[in-house]
């Protein structure tokens, strides 16, 4: 499994192209929570860690990995804790193992996790309360096209049902 993203903290900003479409996530976080930019961000330099990619392939598809149950569970096994939190670190990320797999997956994965960015920016616009129906729609679908992304990934890491259990209940824990 190559690791086809840049795993760096961004300190050289001179270094990187910060032009192209990278991913984003806390230094420090409770759970798995990665995005896409788009918008030639530089973001916080000092609480963000920017992975810059080394390929052209869809981010989308690392994006539903890196946020997935399952890479959450194994973060949390190989990162340091810090409080309630964890610190999402070059020398940590740079141990996740990215799997590259056949274009069918590849592109149902993208596409799900595409799915859920614009849901998600959706329900930014709506008001809980005075949008009450349509928020907890979105939500539910959200939720849904979570769980289906989850299902893929453990599939696509031959996770057997006690594995599975684990994961799960691991994350209900934390």
């Amino acid at each position: 499994c190559e690791n086809p993203l840049g795993w760096r903290l961004a300190r050289q900003m001179d270094k990187y192209n910060w032009d192209k479409n990278k991913i984003f996530c806390p230094s420090r976080c409770v759970e798995n929570r990665f995005v896409i930019d788009k918008n030639n961000s530089t973001g916080s330099r000092h609480n963000i860690t920017v992975l810059f990619p080394k390929t052209n392939l869809n981010l989308y598809y690392f994006l539903a990995l890196l946020n997935s149950k399952l890479y959450d569970f194994y973060y949390k096994k190989i990162s340091k804790k810090m409080g309630n939190s964890y610190e999402y670190l070059p020398q940590y990320l740079e141990k996740l193992k990215i799997l590259l797999i056949e274009k069918d997956n590849f592109d149902l994965l993208s596409k799900l996790a595409k799915k859920i960015c614009e849901e998600k920016l959706e329900l930014q616009k709506l008001d809980p309360i005075m949008d009450e129906e349509k928020y907890n729609e979105i939500k539910e679908e959200i939720e849904k096209t979570d769980r289906e992304i989850d299902e893929r990934v453990y599939e696509l890491y031959a996770l057997n049902k006690e594995e599975i259990e684990i994961v799960e209940n691991s994350n209900k824990t934390n």
